[in-house]
């Protein structure tokens, strides 16, 4: 077999894994890839609960994130912005820590990161970072949809 011909079938061979479907834990180890940009970021989190499709809650927050150096984990602070009741409440994640403030009561109180923040939302789920770490994913179905261009692509 010549060079070339080997640089073919090389070719033709990496061409046709692209085209694999991955699998669902690379799906969001590359979703994590996305809002995990390697540098401190912020992003806004919107809550929304409905129950018989009906909106009965919200809340937005704002997280803070970056990396600890010592351990590759993430410290972030979420700072609450709306309904009114909760502006200026605070939580914060420090490696494996998770604390709450309320500016109100001027109290801190160490909290679960199981415990529920909004309808199935639990405090875990906002301030957890690296989805790809914390969940271990399987793909349930493909379906069809249509992307920003207004294409349909089978995902």
């Amino acid at each position: 077999m010549t060079i070339r011909a080997l640089f073919a079938s090389l070719l033709v061979a990496a061409a046709a894994a692209c085209q694999a479907a991955p699998d669902a834990q690379r799906i969001l180890v590359a979703s994590d890839a996305v809002r995990n940009p390697g540098r401190p970021f912020s992003v806004t989190v919107a809550l929304t609960e409905f129950q018989g499709g009906k909106r009965v809650d919200a809340s937005t927050m704002v997280t803070y994130s970056r990396t600890l150096a010592q351990s590759a984990q993430f410290a972030t602070l979420v700072r609450f912005t709306a309904p009114a009741r909760d502006t200026g409440k605070l939580m914060l994640k420090n490696g494996q820590d998770l604390w709450f403030y309320d500016p109100s009561t001027k109290a801190s109180v160490r909290l679960s990161p199981q415990q529920r923040l909004l309808g199935q939302a639990s405090n875990g789920d906002v301030v957890t970072v690296n989805l790809a770490r914390d969940y271990k994913a399987t793909l349930a179905a493909e379906e069809e949809i249509q992307d920003g261009d207004r294409k349909t692509r089978r995902t």
